[in-house]
């Protein structure tokens, strides 16, 4: 039996003010993930969706994002949906709504169901007190396949910490595998000799604090030690890159285009881009950053650029010139002591002479 291991869907969530027009398709993928997801594992033969939590974005969302995604669950009556509750999720928030039958939440502590060779066991790490959590941990049949489905950050101290998860408490318990949830990015680390502990990071990224590649885990009960991570270009996802162009070598702003497209050519489609320009360039480099901006802004579906380039000059012939701008220069050297703060000033002054 295969299962899906996903988290942090934060369907409903807001979107960062910086990639405004980006919004609105952002929100709406988002909001179609799980449904995406479900057509997936339906086209897959995959009979679990195991939501390590976060689901939802908030504690207090909207009837009809809520009855979205119910209806959602009901479209795939072939597919358990094990829900482990998260942080921005909260306790009982569905009981006014019905429930379908194969959706199972994890509201009590290690409540476990088998599906075909696999026990779930959820806990739900945000109701009662950690210390009772700890206390409460089964011994798990080391005969059987466990899975254990919680949400939050893990740590390995021996102090208690209310706010996380004691990774030690779970070793030697026969977990084979620890499906976790809240950490956006991606990793699978040992546990002990027969378990590992899985974060799926995030599926789909929302702006340019989550750069790296994003999907879920598939997981073969054959092989729970090994899952595979599949990336979720099938969600036609956007991809966020921040990038460092040196433009050391450019004459001109048609070659700094250059260098940006040959940058990103490998990239793939659907990108959102924060670029900054780095490097010396010279004063004959007629260098215009709105101009570049509205060269390529059909190219991306968003970019933004920012300009940490230096121009580089030759401080001792500027002191040598005999014109206003040697003046200039001069003066600089005798009331400014601070070599960065000179030669900004330096350079602010060497644009504005040459845009005259």
């Amino acid at each position: 039996m295969k299962f899906i291991h996903t988290a942090d869907l934060h369907i409903g969530s807001k979107i960062n003010v910086r990639i405004n027009n980006l919004s609105s398709t952002i929100i709406q993928r988002v909001n179609n993930s799980l449904d995406e997801l479900s057509q997936y594992a339906k086209n897959n033969d995959i009979e679990v969706i195991v939501i390590a939590g976060d689901l939802f974005d908030s504690k207090n969302m909207s009837i009809s994002i809520i009855n979205s995604i119910l209806n959602t669950i009901n479209n795939y009556p072939n597919i358990y949906y094990l829900y482990a509750l998260g942080n921005h999720d909260k306790v009982n928030f569905l009981s006014n709504f019905e429930l379908p039958k194969n959706l199972i939440i994890f509201n009590k502590d290690y409540e476990m169901i088998t599906i075909h060779d696999v026990n779930f066991i959820g806990v739900n790490f945000y109701n009662d007190s950690v210390l009772d959590k700890y206390k409460n941990i089964p011994c798990l049949d080391s005969d059987k396949k466990n899975v254990l489905i919680i949400h939050g950050e893990i740590y390995s101290g021996d102090k208690i910490d209310a706010k996380k998860i004691n990774l030690k408490k779970f070793i030697d318990k026969n977990i084979n595998y620890l499906a976790l949830g809240h950490i956006h990015m991606n990793s699978v680390n040992i546990l002990d000799g027969n378990g590992v502990y899985v974060y799926p990071g995030c599926l789909f990224a929302r702006g340019f604090d989550e750069l790296d590649k994003k999907g879920f885990y598939l997981v073969d009960s054959l092989n729970l030690l090994h899952p595979t991570f599949i990336t979720n270009d099938f969600l036609r996802p956007i991809s966020f890159y921040k990038l460092d162009i040196d433009i050391s070598k450019a004459k001109n702003n048609q070659e700094i285009i250059g260098l940006i497209k040959d940058k990103t050519k490998t990239l793939g489609t659907n990108l959102a881009l924060s670029i900054t320009l780095i490097g010396e360039y010279s004063e004959e480099v007629n260098k215009d950053i709105n101009y570049i901006l509205d060269y390529l802004k059909d190219d991306y579906l968003y970019l933004e650029l920012k300009d940490e380039s230096v121009l580089k000059f030759n401080i001792d012939k500027l002191k040598d010139e005999f014109s206003l701008k040697g003046e200039f220069i001069r003066k600089v050297f005798e009331e400014e002591n601070d070599v960065n703060e000179r030669n900004k000033i330096i350079e602010i002054a060497l644009k504005e002479f040459k845009n005259r």
